[in-house]
């Protein structure tokens, strides 16, 4: 079999590398390896001979590219630097942006800036986000609530759900009527300083509207990337194992 290579950028590294639902545009952050550098968000459209790039954001910290699933916006999270002068590290924040380089938006700061110490702070993948089926709503874990952030109308507030605590991660269900949560029960950190909180864990179900909440169940070796696949049905992996679950909610 012959295979055709293509080289399309190139850098001193490259992260982040992620496929459009449609197959035909790739998203990538690249960076130089130079002290203050900036990371670039770009998006490649693979055309049959060329591919053409767009820098779509540049910042000094971006990471975990998501796509919307019609493929109209990318959300990634900005993470802002530790700061040797002051003694502080910085908090990070959900940008989402239009492919066409327009509508860049910060959906939430975790904390303000400089407000905690380095061993204080931790990053939005730790407290979960997760863009709804129909590819129009953001919801993320700040504090022990749900935020829902609309992507297509600027002018609707955000929806704050209250939990039974901080979401480790997040999951909608397949007709965006509702969402799973995960919490640690855990009384530490799994290291000292760090943001990671270990098993075991709770799985919790919660309507879109923060009516209805229910304890679905609970793993002693954790709960990992949870989806729902379809109706009822949920994945998960815990203690190395993958589990299906059909739920009764």
């Amino acid at each position: 079999m012959t295979k055709s290579l293509r080289v399309i950028d190139r850098a001193h590294s490259f992260h982040g590398v992620t496929w459009s639902p449609d197959g035909k545009q790739l998203a990538w952050i690249k960076h130089e390896g130079k002290a203050g550098r900036q990371d670039r968000l770009l998006v490649g459209v693979i055309g049959k001979d060329k591919v053409h790039l767009t820098i779509l954001y540049e910042d000094k910290m971006i990471h975990s590219i998501r796509w919307t699933a019609d493929g109209q916006f990318l959300i990634f999270v900005r993470d802002s630097r530790w700061d040797p002068t002051v003694g502080k590290h910085f908090s990070s924040a959900l940008g989402v942006i239009q492919l066409d380089g327009t509508n860049l938006k910060n959906l939430k700061w975790l904390s303000p800036p400089g407000r905690f110490s380095m061993h204080g702070y931790y990053s939005i993948p730790y407290s979960g986000w997760a863009v709804s089926p129909d590819g129009t709503t953001v919801a993320f874990g700040f504090g022990n609530s749900i935020w829902l952030y609309s992507l297509r109308r600027s002018e609707t507030l955000s929806k704050e759900i209250h939990l039974v605590g901080r979401a480790l991660e997040i999951c909608w269900s397949p007709d965006g009527k509702g969402l799973l949560y995960v919490v640690s029960e855990a009384k530490a950190p799994v290291a000292p300083g760090s943001a990671k909180i270990g098993p075991p864990h709770s799985l919790y179900w919660v309507d879109k509207e923060g009516r209805k909440s229910r304890f679905v169940l609970r793993e002693e070796k954790g709960i990992y990337n949870l989806q729902w696949v379809k109706e009822r049905d949920i994945l998960y992996l815990s203690g190395g194992t993958l589990y299906k679950v059909t739920l009764r909610i």
